[in-house]
């Protein structure tokens, strides 16, 4: 018996899933096409889409940094590296 293929929604679904699952830290772009405006644009941490529908790429920027920003702080002091240490006490001074 034959299958048929998949709509291609399901398809481009698929594909965006499969990406986000590999991808640590990062900032995605949905566009059908390459002069298109963008149809979503959102961050990735840990394999999760943890923000979407911002408004463009310089936003998505500014709000990974202070997402980041926000995890170095909640870090315990004393379990950090040095440099990470030395970070931390950058970053709040």
């Amino acid at each position: 018996m034959r299958r048929s293929l998949p709509p291609p929604e399901r398809e481009e679904e698929a594909v965006m899933q499969g990406s986000i699952e590999e991808t640590e830290v990062g900032i995605y772009v949905v566009k059908h096409d390459v002069s298109a405006k963008p149809e979503d644009i959102g961050i990735v941490l840990k394999d999760l889409m943890v923000v979407h529908d911002l408004d463009n790429v310089p936003l998505a920027v500014a709000m990974l940094f202070g997402l980041m920003y926000k995890l170095v702080m909640e870090l315990d002091g004393c379990t950090l590296s040095k440099k990470a240490q030395a970070l931390k006490y950058r970053l709040h001074v």
